[in-house]
């Protein structure tokens, strides 16, 4: 038996003005992307606190690499807007028994650079960019861009805070599938942001979402949305899985000109779902804690012991006979009264 993640969808894909962008008909769409490239580091790449991507993988595999880009764009609003990344050393990750202070030494070519990207047709420019390396005190710090004057005139200074990362607790998974270096216990994480305006995107579904607070009539609620879709998948029962991700459905699709149906078919669970070895994991509700993110706007449910695993998880044998253990990790929104998967 083995673990595989197959997350819902993957996102590889004060400030003194506002970057306009007109939204003629006749215009080719616009599209907002955070390009990045990580280098001898483990880096987190956020966009009103919402995770894109993180190179944890290759962090774990002592590597500490990530180059592409993600759809930043279906987090943002046209207004005020946080980028931000989270940067940690490779010695967090390591099996050795060594001192904390060990672990927080960073490779001294350690870099992480994000470029947020408007693109409109076969025009493209960096909206704003943060850059980092480290210093002669082993210290990561922001270095000014190439562009930085111009940035500046739009965005505003890049802010840096020290913080903790998230950690796990053994007992909420499998034991066999519980690495406590995934995500290593006391890590120090240096957070590097900036906010800056947008406008000209789409009113998203999520904008008008109720603040989730988690009071107990909120989280029972969300633990119902959830049950609703893990029925759906034990039952397979596409089309109300279609139907319950419209929304998501919809935002992905205006993101990325694809169709909506594309989106939808192209999941690996769409492909799992129909074998006959898919089965459901029981969800026990004491295995997951709440994850608000985009000033509560957006929230879902984590494992306690893999941030990563959702309430909806699975299990199905693959092509090489082996038993997986996968995962899909919607976001949810409280809109009108009641809980929507927006991404």
């Amino acid at each position: 038996m083995k673990l595989k993640l197959s997350l819902l969808f993957s996102l590889l894909l004060p400030a003194s003005a506002i970057f306009m962008f007109s939204a003629q008909a006749n215009e080719p769409r616009l599209y907002i992307r955070s390009v990045f490239d990580i280098q001898y580091a483990f880096c987190d790449i956020k966009t009103n606190g919402v995770t894109g991507f993180s190179n944890r993988n290759s962090a774990r595999a002592n590597r500490g690499f990530g180059t592409s880009s993600t759809g930043s764009m279906l987090f943002m609003t046209n207004g005020e807007n946080e980028i931000s990344l989270e940067f940690g050393a490779l010695g967090w990750f390591s099996q050795d028994k060594i001192s904390d202070k060990a672990r927080n030494h960073f490779n001294p070519e350690a870099t992480c650079k994000l470029e947020l990207t408007a693109m409109r047709g076969k025009n493209s420019e960096v909206l704003t960019a943060i850059e980092l390396a480290i210093d002669k005190n082993d210290q990561p710090v922001a270095i000014a861009p190439t562009d930085e004057p111009k940035y500046t005139a739009v965005s505003t200074p890049v802010v840096r805070h020290v913080i903790q990362a998230e950690n796990t607790e053994p007992g909420h998974i499998e034991k066999q599938y519980f690495d406590p270096k995934e995500f290593p216990p006391n890590m120090t994480l240096y957070r590097f942001s900036r906010n800056v305006k947008i406008s000209g995107l789409p009113d998203w579904e999520w904008i008008k979402a109720t603040p989730y607070t988690n009071t107990p009539e909120q989280r029972q609620q969300l633990q119902q949305a959830y049950m609703a879709v893990w029925q759906a998948y034990n039952a397979k029962d596409l089309n109300t899985l279609r139907e319950q991700k419209k929304v998501a459905l919809k935002a992905w699709a205006w993101s990325t000109g694809e169709s909506e149906e594309s989106i939808f078919t192209d999941q690996s669970v769409y492909r799992n779902i129909k074998t006959t070895s898919f089965k459901m994991i029981p969800i026990n509700w004491d295995d997951y804690r709440v994850k608000i993110m985009n000033q509560g706007r957006m929230v879902r449910l984590v494992n306690k012991s893999d941030l990563r695993n959702s309430p909806i998880s699975y299990y199905y044998v693959d092509e090489d006979g082996d038993t997986v253990l996968a995962t899909v990790a919607p976001i949810f929104s409280l809109i009108n009264g009641r809980f929507v998967q927006v991404i």
